[in-house]
């Protein structure tokens, strides 16, 4: 399950781009990467509201990863139309993005020991997006001969598709799991993950939080004294240039 997952996800991802470019649409490829971060923010809503009160976690998974099957094997049908082929991405994250945390869920229900067990499950996860991407170059590359390379066709998209219909039908026949929240009453806060804010006083929030604030600060511009950045003509075009704006005299 966990394999099919990420491959399902790096099939496309890192190639969509590549697609879009030698199809017309090179002004447009950051809008895969914007629809994507926009369906994780969506599918804790789902999550919250549905998969988690009315439904075996199991049954979900696979009507979403069917669903996500069929719109992807109608996105390439969509090149010529840039609005209507970022909207059917979009759909498909809507779909996908929810599984990621049904399958952790699902995992977590059937394992003993969620730190000695886990890991092992998950590593085949990223085994599974590393496939994909492989799968790119040595399995559809063959496949095309001296054509284009498969990024540059719907291959990557059409195996996606293929890889999705498969992991939702195999969904089915997962172990029952039925949803963790069936009875509880639906609150907003609840859907919204507030109660998750009581986690900000735990000490592992802090040690899981505090390095990733630390890259976060290293990877911000510095700046340096007034007086040595803008104190020379020479320093003050440079500034120019590199931000495109005039200098505060």
């Amino acid at each position: 399950m966990m394999f099919l997952q990420f491959f399902v996800w790096g099939a496309w991802y890192t190639s969509i781009a590549v697609y879009m470019t030698n199809h017309g649409m090179e002004k447009l490829t950051h809008w895969p990467y914007t629809v994507n971060p926009i369906a994780a923010i969506v599918a804790p809503f789902f999550l919250g509201l549905v998969a988690d009160r009315y439904f075996a976690t199991e049954k979900v998974l696979g009507v979403l990863h069917l669903l996500g099957g069929v719109v992807m094997f109608a996105v390439p049908q969509a090149t010529g139309a840039p609005a209507a082929f970022i909207l059917l991405l979009l759909v498909y994250n809507l779909c996908y993005m929810p599984t990621l945390g049904l399958a952790n869920s699902l995992a977590f229900h059937h394992i003993q020991s969620q730190e000695q067990q886990f890991p092992l499950i998950r590593v085949f996860g990223t085994i599974g997006w590393i496939v994909a991407g492989l799968s790119i170059d040595f399995v559809l590359g063959p496949m095309l001969g001296s054509g284009p390379v498969p990024e540059q066709t719907a291959l990557p998209i059409y195996t996606t598709a293929i890889a999705s219909v498969l992991l939702g039908l195999f969904a089915f026949s997962l172990p029952h799991t039925p949803p963790p929240g069936a009875g509880q009453r639906v609150s907003l806060r609840s859907i919204v993950g507030l109660d998750a804010l009581a986690q900000l006083g735990d000490r592992p929030f802090y040690v899981f939080i505090a390095p990733r604030c630390c890259c976060a600060s290293r990877s911000l511009p510095t700046t340096t004294s007034p007086r040595s950045s803008w104190g020379t003509p020479a320093s003050r075009r440079s500034r120019r240039r590199s931000l495109s704006v005039r200098c505060p005299r």
